[in-house]
């Protein structure tokens, strides 16, 4: 065997097993209508609260993104990013990320972009449970066409 081939063998406990990715499309689902999300300049995360011990990553790269090679290479640089810092992405998050149009993919920004998001969310989600505001009372106003 060679130094390479060594080399690229995952240290134990930085693998990104099954366990950590968002598979079923109610995962998705969950994650989106939880509707907590933050974005800069090369990442959009959403994220939930989940019951699992730890992180799962969810990836949702469009075709707006480019062509198959390029959305390819941004899957490949989130899952690596999420890979080398998933002790220090807050736990018990269902995540979806997804990179910006227009965005350059570049590990280095992707890292950076990752970790600032979800300590957003986790700040976000620490606060408690937005409240939506309350429904317009529209039994006081009259209809179109209605007079006072």
């Amino acid at each position: 065997m060679t130094g390479q081939a060594e080399s690229s063998i995952p240290i134990q406990g930085q693998q990104f097993p099954a366990a950590a990715r968002l598979k079923r499309q109610a995962d998705f689902d969950a994650v989106f209508a939880g509707n907590r999300f933050a974005a800069d300049e090369t990442l959009v995360v959403t994220a939930t609260r989940t019951r699992h011990a730890n992180s799962r990553l969810g990836l949702s790269i469009g075709r707006q993104v480019g062509n198959a090679v390029v959305r390819n290479l941004w899957k490949r640089l989130i899952r690596e990013a999420y890979r080398r810092n998933r002790q220090r992405i807050p736990s018990a998050l269902d995540i979806v990320v997804r990179p910006r149009k227009g965005a350059i993919p570049s590990l280095d920004r992707v890292e950076r972009s990752l970790l600032a998001l979800t300590q957003r969310i986790e700040r976000d989600l620490q606060r408690g449970p937005r409240f939506a505001r309350p429904p317009l009372d529209r039994s006081s106003r009259p209809r179109r066409g209605e007079q006072r």
